[in-house]
């Protein structure tokens, strides 16, 4: 049986958080682990409490959401779970907004595109 209650995050710390996610990162990759975490909603849920506990590492942010791609890439129901029952959409959302407003701050001004061309044109003729 797979108790996921390290993650929680009453219980937890951030390095406890990113050390068993690198594990669950690996493990997750393999159908019959993704079973054993699938077989109780709950283990989504403390994902996500995960998520909303240690949103400022960037560290465990990746490895959270690398497990959540695993176990959502091939099962609906999990996609829903995390956006209707736990919140995560918005929460995710958020997490995007962040890191992206942090990365646009920290990022060198670059010039403006020629007149015709967008930021992702070639320069090239």
């Amino acid at each position: 049986s797979l108790d996921l209650s390290a993650t929680q995050p009453a219980a937890a710390s951030a390095e406890l958080c990113l050390n068993v996610f690198r594990v669950l990162a690996k493990l997750t990759l393999q159908e019959d682990a993704r079973a054993a975490v699938n077989a109780d909603s709950a283990h989504i849920g403390a994902m996500v409490g995960a998520l909303k506990a240690h949103h400022s590492s960037q560290q465990l942010i990746v490895r959270v959401c690398f497990v959540l791609g695993n176990l959502t890439a091939s099962n609906q129901a999990n996609r829903e779970r995390i956006a209707r029952q736990f919140g995560g959409l918005d929460l995710l959302l958020s997490i995007l907004e962040d890191y992206t407003a942090t990365l646009v701050k920290d990022a060198p001004s670059a010039p403006p595109p020629a007149r015709g061309q967008t930021a992702l044109s070639s320069n090239t003729p």
